[in-house]
């Protein structure tokens, strides 16, 4: 997404009000809907800067939370089926729109990827007990949920064309900040030999403020 997107995010419980307040953090705009009314005013007093108080599977609430004129809608509540429903509503009502809904298992996360108006699944408990895993087992390194301060990454994928379409990692001139760290595609580090192919994901170190630049590097 572009700098000061909107992104309807359905849910105001843990993970909907964390999603919220990075969004805001990264200078987004989240409308916040949420059907009880006492999570609703305190997503509110956080200062969130739109809530709304309703049904995320109704499309008389999700228009009322804007979803025809936002960039993204962020399904997270409790219950799977729920968030299924709330971005299959949400591509009726805006097409083009970027959808993601939060998974209650491994099985429904890998069932629910197939669904062509579900961009993206996310399965929290899964990255939790990963963490958990590796406090328990002492591991000599630490598995990031949330990355420290000053941190980002994000995975970008080539398109067809783009300015880095074909070119080894020594090759491209990323702006300071920028970093290349692995193929996704291929689960591989990458080296400056590296060729960048069409359609394959690739992991990025990112200060805030280059995504956009490198963004247009990767789509075109």
């Amino acid at each position: 997404m572009s700098l000061d997107s909107r992104v309807v995010v359905a849910g105001g419980g843990r993970v909907g009000f964390r999603v919220a307040d990075l969004l805001q953090e990264y200078g987004h705009t989240p409308i916040v809907v949420e059907r009880d009314g006492t999570r609703c005013r305190a997503v509110s007093e956080s200062h969130v800067s739109m809530v709304v108080e309703g049904d995320a599977t109704s499309p008389e609430i999700l228009r009322e939370a804007t979803v025809g004129r936002s960039d993204a809608v962020a399904a997270v509540t409790g219950d799977g089926a729920t968030n299924v429903a709330v971005c299959a509503q949400a591509r009726e009502i805006a097409p083009e729109i970027r959808t993601v809904a939060r998974a209650d298992s491994a099985a429904a996360a890998e069932r629910e990827a197939n669904e062509t108006f579900v961009d993206g699944v996310v399965y929290p408990e899964h990255a939790g007990a990963r963490l958990v895993l590796a406090s328990l087992l002492e591991e000599g390194f630490e598995q990031f949920v949330e990355l420290p301060p000053g941190f980002e990454a994000a995975v970008f994928t080539v398109a067809d064309g783009a300015p880095v379409d074909g070119k080894r990692v020594e090759e491209i001139s990323l702006p300071v900040g920028g970093r290349l760290v692995g193929d996704v595609t291929r689960s591989a580090i990458v080296t400056g030999g590296t060729r960048l192919e069409s359609g394959n994901r690739y992991l990025l170190a990112l200060d805030r403020g280059v995504a956009d630049e490198v963004r247009r590097l990767f789509e075109g």
